[in-house]
């Protein structure tokens, strides 16, 4: 010990930007004589930064890593340092008492610092909370720290909702400490508490955002804050501010959910969403809010949305069945395309994965070889389908199908032939000669017809593939029919 306070003497006539190496060696000593002398030192010490190097020191010194009692360390050990399981030793009462003294002794950045390494060394100390509530409306540095500080406090100190509210309002912050500003939000049980912490859980941004505001939003929706006013967070949800209103639909979706809050509250949060269900905007902010929180109270009613798609949630609906992996959940029976649709088939087939060994079944029983080939092997009838999911993508392929009229692929076009006799045929050609032209209709039938024998011939623009073959097929078949073409050139 004689040693080192020896050394320290002579490293702070150096004027050290960083703690010395003989304080650093101190402040791991836990004995009343380095107390005394480290103490004895800022008292004697002229120079300002030296003496918050000192103060560090004492900081470190105010508790001791306690005995190891096999409960302190786990999967998820508490790394805040500088001790895994702090503990009081003989010199904590007296450290604590000099502390108090030099924070009404102190001023400026000296102050600011002491209050800083406080905060990071844990120590609890009366109504310094306060104190830096005070410094941190002049001192943006102080913000984050004084935050914590109030979330970790056990008594909520006044003026703490004021102080919260203009920080979320005015300052830059991480949305780590934008977490910490709804956890003592929450904590203050005060009404004026209920939109800043709203408001902080919507500017969260950055890479963890998202986690960030998953843990917020769960401590809001379990705190009694929002029990006891339910009423002004469905006021909230009203707000014309979208992302305050937003998270506040979220809160009431997770309280809907929240199996540890009160049966009565629970039920009040599922009628006021059924009552907002019935208004297409908040129908889709909802939706998206279960999709963003990870939230399944609505998931039979998006399942539902599935089988009757709106053009305004459509977007909407596609994310949440992704996000909340309701796929697996889908009818598989939907209703049959005829009955609801070639556009509301095509909305709903986006959502709709396909099973290639039933697609194969269904290419054969639909009639689809009459007129088409997959295997190169085979002799071209109609247009070669072995590639085609290389050049078309997935929903162009369903538009060809159920709409073959749209976009006739080149060298298919309808042919129209009148004969001399009157007779009439219609089917794209299948080979020409010189005196010879073959035609192939919509049945398969192959019409060989002498060119002298022809009165007029014409190209039509709709395709010989008739609309309606998918009629009486689902959109589930559907996209097993297009996911076995997607799965010919991978063959």
């Amino acid at each position: 010990v004689d040693a080192c306070l020896n050394l320290l003497k002579t490293q702070l006539k150096a004027k050290p930007t960083s703690q010395p190496t003989a304080l650093q060696a101190l402040a791991k000593m836990h004995a009343p004589k380095v107390v005394t002398a480290l103490i004895q030192q800022v008292r004697d010490e002229p120079e300002a930064s030296n003496r918050m190097h000192l103060r560090t020191a004492l900081c470190r010194l105010h508790y001791k890593e306690g005995t190891w009692k096999g409960d302190s360390w786990g999967t998820r050990p508490d790394t805040r340092g500088p001790y895994y399981q702090p503990e009081s030793w003989t010199e904590t009462a007296r450290i604590n008492d000099w502390l108090k003294q030099q924070l009404d002794q102190t001023t400026g950045n000296e102050t600011t610092n002491l209050i800083l390494e406080i905060n990071r060394h844990r120590i609890q100390i009366d109504k310094v909370v306060n104190q830096m509530m005070e410094l941190a409306a002049d001192d943006e540095q102080l913000v984050p720290p004084t935050i914590a500080k109030l979330a970790a406090e056990n008594t909520f100190p006044e003026g703490g909702v004021p102080f919260l509210t203009s920080a979320v309002a005015t300052s830059d912050l991480s949305s780590a400490t934008l977490t910490q500003a709804v956890t003592a939000l929450v904590k203050s049980g005060q009404t004026a508490a209920l939109k800043p912490a709203l408001s902080a859980i919507s500017k969260m941004s950055g890479k963890q955002a998202q986690r960030e505001q998953q843990r917020a939003l769960q401590s809001l929706v379990k705190s009694r804050l929002l029990q006891n006013q339910l009423q002004l967070v469905l006021q909230e949800c009203q707000n014309p501010d979208s992302t305050i209103g937003f998270w506040a639909t979220a809160a009431v979706l997770g309280v809907a959910q929240e199996k540890k809050i009160s049966p009565e509250t629970r039920e009040q949060a599922a009628l006021s969403i059924d009552k907002m269900w019935k208004q297409p905007a908040q129908r889709i902010r909802l939706i998206k809010a279960a999709a963003d929180t990870q939230n399944h109270f609505l998931d039979a009613r998006i399942i539902e949305l599935t089988n009757r798609p709106a053009s305004d949630s459509l977007a909407e609906v596609q994310r949440a069945v992704k996000a909340l992996r309701l796929t697996d959940k889908l009818d598989p029976n939907l209703p049959r395309i005829a009955t609801i649709g070639v556009d509301a088939a095509l909305k709903q087939f986006i959502l709709t994965n396909g099973d290639v060994a039933h697609g194969q079944r269904l290419f054969k029983e639909a009639n689809c070889t009459a007129c088409h080939t997959v295997t190169k092997q085979a002799e071209q009838q109609g247009p070669y389908l072995g590639n085609i999911a290389a050049t078309y993508k997935r929903q162009q392929l369903a538009e060809a199908v159920l709409q073959p009229n749209k976009t006739i692929a080149q060298g298919f076009a309808t042919t129209s032939i009148l004969t001399v006799d009157g007779r009439v045929v219609i089917g794209f050609v299948t080979k020409e000669q010189a005196d010879q032209v073959t035609l192939r209709d919509a049945q398969a039938k192959e019409h060989k017809i002498s060119k002298d024998d022809i009165e007029i011939r014409k190209t039509l623009k709709t395709s010989v593939m008739p609309e309606g073959l998918m009629d009486k097929y689902s959109v589930s078949d559907l996209a097993a029919i297009i996911a076995y073409l997607e799965s010919l050139p991978q063959q």
